[in-house]
């Protein structure tokens, strides 16, 4: 009976090892960003005015924009687009101490 057990253990082991290896248990979110060519010419394009602001503990993209303007001018994705394009960064991957350029839209 031990060895019954044993075996439709390791069998039971190999087929979930073998399981997660092909189809895999996590599910996975593969995006593909398209990057569309613009019609307007360079010298046109009119750059996201901004303000370089050290981060202190408990700021958050969205804070400090409220902080500056009170309220939320644009939505939350155009905001997150305008920061990512300054910094290079998600505002997720934001760590205190460092200073990054806030998009400022009020001028």
């Amino acid at each position: 009976m031990k060895k019954m057990l044993l075996f439709l253990s390791i069998c039971f082991t190999v087929f979930i090892i073998y399981y997660d290896m092909t189809k895999g248990t996590l599910p996975t979110k593969s995006t593909v960003r398209t990057i569309e060519a613009s019609s307007t010419p360079v010298s046109e394009i009119i750059p996201i005015p901004y303000k370089e602001i050290k981060i202190r503990a408990g700021d958050s993209l969205l804070s400090l924009i409220k902080k500056q303007e009170g309220t939320l001018p644009l939505s939350i994705e155009s905001i997150i687009s305008d920061f990512e394009n300054l910094n290079g960064i998600k505002p997720e991957a934001m760590q205190i101490g460092n200073t990054y350029k806030i998009p400022f839209y009020n001028e």
